[in-house]
């Protein structure tokens, strides 16, 4: 996971619909104790003080993103491996992975297979199906079209009213490496959709796409970075969008997207540019165009945001 999180979760976003939503659970959660000792004692005072399974996963959810602090000193590389390669074992006392989330609980500090294991197991001891979901995750621009260099990463998917929803935990802390023990909650990452979800996560198992048209891993690994901030920033890259883009030094790059937000004002920077530039969109077809120059002969990256955060980014190649 390195040091993606500053990347991806680097502000604090106001509360979203979701989070009023879940208002009346996440208050009751802001009052448990910092410090629970096993599994059982959490899933327990949750199972006491809600009723309902959607209630109950988010209070599992809020907790653990709100209490449980990403390890970036995380070096046990071995350790993880083994874990994603044992089997889960119904007596869950015997499993080494239900003994390393209990461990991740009490000494609150874990990476994604900690807090995804975390979140399965809390879960399971209320009868909730929580699975626990491996794959590949795009956290940084150099890794679009690098197929051997994308962040192993974990999740999970909860059954709620007989269907299948995506959860990220570990997405959701805004945890910073510079800044321990700060938590920038955000809660884009819970039952998100498998249509966000698949941006920038790709199970090894196609089946937990939850898609009904299943991507490659080429498909993923050539499309752009997409940040958090692109779910909120009201735009929708048109689809047929690569994340590598070939432009001639002096040229134009152009982009297409389908729909944005009249009301926002967005802008682009390349890595060296001190100030984002404000972006004029081109609208024809009912399709919005953006024409950028390149003015360099080296590689780059091409970044678009609004209100301060980060939501797509693009390799440029030169071509010559």
């Amino acid at each position: 996971m390195k040091n993606f999180i500053s990347l991806i979760l680097f502000l604090f976003f106001s509360l979203t619909v979701t989070s009023q939503e879940y208002s009346h659970v996440d208050d009751k959660v802001k009052q448990y104790p910092k410090q629970f000792l096993s599994i059982e004692a959490l899933a327990n005072r949750i199972s006491k003080d809600f009723a309902t399974d959607i209630d109950k996963t988010r209070a599992s959810y809020f907790w653990l993103a709100n209490n449980i602090e990403y390890d970036f000193a995380y070096l046990d590389v071995k350790i993880s491996k083994r874990l994603n390669k044992e089997p889960v074992t119904n007596n869950l006392y015997n499993n080494n992975k239900y003994k390393y989330a209990a461990n991740c609980l009490i000494n609150k500090k874990a990476v994604c297979s900690g807090y995804s294991l975390l979140l399965k197991y809390t879960l399971e001891n209320m009868n909730i199906p929580c699975e626990y979901i491996s794959g590949d995750a795009k956290t940084q621009a150099r890794e679009i079209g690098v197929m051997r260099n994308l962040t192993k990463h974990a999740w999970n998917a909860v059954k709620l009213d007989n269907k299948w929803q995506f959860i990220d935990a570990t997405w959701s802390t805004g945890n910073e490496k510079e800044k321990p023990g700060i938590f920038n909650f955000s809660d884009e990452y819970f039952l998100i959709s498998p249509e966000k979800l698949i941006l920038n996560h790709l199970p090894k198992d196609k089946k937990w796409q939850l898609l009904n048209k299943k991507i490659s891993k080429a498909d993923f690994v050539y499309k752009p970075l997409f940040y958090e901030g692109y779910f909120s920033s009201g735009l929708k890259l048109n689809p047929k969008a690569l994340g590598v883009i070939k432009c001639k030094r002096s040229g134009f790059i152009t982009l297409i997207f389908d729909k944005i937000d009249t009301k926002k004002q967005y802008y682009y920077s390349f890595t060296k540019d001190e100030y984002a530039k404000p972006i004029i969109f081109i609208k024809k077809d009912n399709k919005y165009l953006v024409r950028v120059k390149f003015l360099t002969d080296k590689r780059d990256y091409l970044s678009i945001s609004t209100n301060n955060l980060s939501t797509i980014e693009f390799k440029i190649i030169p071509s010559f």
